[in-house]
């Protein structure tokens, strides 16, 4: 269990911004989302009725669905929904990164990596990868 100094501590070392990811399509309402995850990418597919947008995300090198209940939004965050928002100095990636330089010091590749993150009707997608592309469907 985390003490609330470390918790603090861990907060000031990461002070994460957001970037709404601006030439994607609105989506009119918070979608439904759901995930297919394969070897090498995730597509992600949000609803919102109106229209249907197919994200995919590849390579990719983390995937995390957390419940709206349980995602903690930091106080300075401006959460944007109906978009996708990119996670700059993200502690997520820090982690996975870490991860990576215990069991390969000379592997680089998450330094390609971007941390993406999709509010959807009630859960938050996280996706680690190094490229998105969409498909636009209305």
């Amino acid at each position: 269990m985390y003490s609330t100094h470390h918790l603090l501590t861990r907060k000031k070392q990461f002070m994460p911004t957001w970037t709404v990811i601006d030439d994607l399509p609105e989506l009119t309402r918070i979608p439904v989302g759901t995930v297919q995850a394969g070897m090498h990418n995730v597509i992600v597919t949000l609803d919102d009725d109106d229209r249907k947008v197919t994200l995919a995300f590849s390579p990719f090198q983390g995937l995390k669905i957390t419940t709206t209940d349980c995602f903690m939004i930091p106080d300075d965050m401006n959460l944007v929904h109906r978009t996708i928002m990119e996670v700059h100095n993200s502690e997520w990636l820090a982690e996975l990164t870490a991860g990576l330089a215990i069991k390969d010091e000379t592997a680089k590749f998450m330094e390609k990596s971007r941390h993406f993150l999709i509010p959807v009707y009630d859960n938050y997608i996280e996706i680690a990868a190094w490229n998105m592309r969409f498909e636009d469907r209305q």
